[in-house]
């Protein structure tokens, strides 16, 4: 699986699931987010129950952060 644009979700590959109890289904995405930003995005994301996976900085732009999360659904 390959990340096609940043801050785009991807789904991961969907298993069968049954009336009762449908698939989830994950929602893989990764965000750009100022210094400022980031205490208010990071509860935010965890309010609409996303789990974040990494918190990369970036190098080239000082006071950015990458952020990848998914959120089941």
């Amino acid at each position: 699986m390959s990340i096609d644009e940043v801050g785009s979700p991807l789904e991961t590959s969907k298993t069968k699931g049954t009336r009762k109890r449908p698939a989830k289904v994950r929602k893989h995405a990764i965000t750009g987010v100022g210094s400022r930003e980031l205490a208010a995005f990071l509860d935010k994301l965890h309010a609409e129950g996303g789990t974040v996976l990494c918190i990369n900085q970036s190098l080239s732009v000082g006071g950015n952060y990458e952020i990848v999360s998914y959120k089941e659904s």
